[in-house]
């Protein structure tokens, strides 16, 4: 049997703020399946712009955390606005 490692790298676009909740569970939640099977990663959401989101496993984050970070935000210095 191959051995699982822990690669998973997801990019969602949505159109409307009201996709967003259900979409990025969606992926983070398949995501997690994947980390509970490598049990070595953590989960890393990232708010790339007012549209876009990435969701992926990372080794630096610990088996059980899922951390979010928001680049859009922190470049433009405003409140999104979809």
């Amino acid at each position: 049997m191959p051995q699982h490692t822990g690669i998973f790298s997801k990019v969602i676009t949505v159109d409307h703020r009201c996709e967003v909740d259900e979409r990025l569970t969606a992926v983070v939640t398949e995501a997690m399946a994947h980390a509970l099977r490598t049990s070595t990663h953590g989960i890393v959401v990232t708010r790339h712009d007012q549209r876009t989101f990435s969701v992926r496993l990372s080794p630096d984050i610990s088996p059980g955390t899922t951390v979010e970070r928001d680049l859009w935000r922190s470049n433009v210095g405003c409140r999104p606005n979809i």
